[in-house]
């Protein structure tokens, strides 16, 4: 059985999804176009926000260009919706390598923003290959792995 968070790892959780987001986010240059570089800080300050869609960044930021997913591409090298995607999926990856206790399938996928887990499961096993229970049991008997080598 999985263990749901406990308060102290909410914030150890918070840690890791800032941490994550510090070094892995994409920042905007001056030379990009006005509303790439809003939608872009409108995506990484709304990464983890349930509902979030091209059609509400559109809306949001008041962008409307029938074109912008392929101009966001364009400078990005992805489009919106694989920009919040492979973030979600990475930041899950990067929450299950930190935390010392496994949590739900279901507690992480709200945590990186998913509303529904099959959603979450299906982009996870898109991304990475494997299931995140798949991918947290190799995870499991690598962290085994290494201790028994120590």
């Amino acid at each position: 059985m999985m263990a749901m968070a406990t308060s102290g790892d909410r914030h150890d959780i918070h840690a890791i999804k800032e941490h994550y987001c510090r070094i892995n986010l994409i920042r905007g240059s001056d030379r990009w176009p006005v509303d790439v570089g809003r939608a872009l800080a409108f995506l990484n300050g709304h990464l983890f926000d349930f509902g979030l869609s091209v059609h509400y960044l559109r809306s949001k930021c008041r962008i409307h260009q029938n074109n912008f997913s392929m101009k966001f591409r364009y400078f990005t090298g992805v489009s919106p919706s694989e920009y919040v995607r492979n973030h979600r999926i990475g930041c899950s990856v990067t929450i299950m390598e930190a935390m010392n206790d496994p949590v739900s399938v279901t507690w992480l996928a709200y945590e990186v923003g998913y509303e529904h887990p099959s959603t979450f499961c299906m982009a996870f096993k898109k991304a990475t290959g494997m299931t995140p229970q798949k991918y947290r049991a190799e995870l499991k008997n690598k962290k085994n792995s290494f201790q028994k080598i120590r």
